[in-house]
């Protein structure tokens, strides 16, 4: 599962534009495997679940930084 999850980072950051070094791939990794590790998606791996999994980890941390008063947006495939 971990080469899974990783080779979907890599493809996923190639598909926003960024280059997929190995910092952002483990870091697109390290979120995807703490919100499933939360069980809140199941058993079922697939690339559409990591997508689901990492936007929602996404939502969850814009959340808290406006929570906490902290200015934050998403990345976008410009911000390299």
């Amino acid at each position: 599962m971990d080469a899974d999850i990783r080779r979907w980072a890599a493809g996923y950051l190639v598909a926003q534009g960024h280059e997929p070094c190995p910092a952002r791939i483990s870091a697109v990794h390290d979120a995807v495997v703490m919100v499933l590790q939360t069980g809140l998606f199941g058993d079922a791996r697939s690339a559409a679940i990591y997508d689901q999994v990492y936007a929602a980890y996404g939502d969850a941390f814009i959340r808290v930084c406006h929570q906490r008063g902290l200015r934050h947006r998403r990345i976008t495939a410009n911000d390299n």
